[in-house]
This record gives C-alpha cells, sequence and structure tokens, in this order.
C-alpha cells in the first residue's frame, strides 16, 4: 500500500508542477489527510503550498488533528484508486467516508483528480 500512495502522490505532485490552473488552486493551501484503512492501518500526508512533502505510514500524533480523514476498508480504498470501484457508489454504500471541512473534502477531490490523465490546458 506504502508504495501505491507514493506513487499517486508522485503523480499529483507532477500535476501539480506542469497545471499552472491547479497550482494556483492550491498555492497557499497546507493540509493534512490521514487514511485509515480496516481500523488498524494508518497513513498521513503533508500536503504544504499545493504540493504533498510527505507520506508516513502511522496516525497523525497528538495534538496534531488531521484535516481531513478518510475512513475505508483496503480493498475498497485500492479498488477505488485502480478504478474498479467507483467513489460514489463505495459512498453511497458506505464503504468509504471522508471526514472534515466541505473545502477540505473537495481539496481531496483536487488530489484525487490530479492523478488522472488531464487535457492540456488551452
Amino acid at each position: 500500500m506504502m508504495e501505491f500512495l507514493e506513487e499517486m502522490v508522485h503523480k499529483f505532485n507532477q500535476k501539480v508542477d506542469e497545471s499552472e490552473k491547479l497550482l494556483e488552486k492550491l498555492r497557499d493551501i497546507s493540509r493534512t489527510i490521514q487514511i485509515e484503512l480496516d481500523e488498524t492501518v494508518f497513513y498521513h500526508m503533508r500536503m504544504v503550498n499545493g504540493k504533498i512533502i510527505e507520506i508516513l505510514p502511522e496516525a497523525v500524533k497528538e495534538p496534531e488533528v488531521p484535516d481531513v480523514r478518510i475512513l475505508s476498508d483496503s480493498m475498497t480504498f485500492e479498488g477505488i484508486m485502480n478504478k474498479t470501484v467507483k467513489p460514489l457508489k463505495a459512498y453511497a454504500m458506505n464503504r468509504i467516508k471522508v471526514k472534515g471541512a466541505l473545502r477540505d473534502r473537495l481539496l481531496l477531490k483536487d488530489l484525487l483528480a490530479g492523478t488522472k490523465k488531464q487535457k492540456p490546458e488551452e
């Protein structure tokens, strides 16, 4: 899973570097995103100025609190990332939960969209 997340982070940061529009949207944003799988496996990422600077295989340590929490089982999460499971269907079936402020949940959408191939800017 760690290799998979590192690849996702690499693709995201590469898209930020290549897209002036995405970079401008995320430029001043710094957040902590925690992924909780099967209630026992934790990872967290730190985004600073729109780029993910680190990913660690552990929960965020107190007193810090993650800005966004993604809760799921590992099969569903991997399926969403591999595009074999539709995110909206998993959400509707309560197989994935995203907790955080609305703005931060929308940021997560940008994070995931940043790993997909985007159309060239005009």
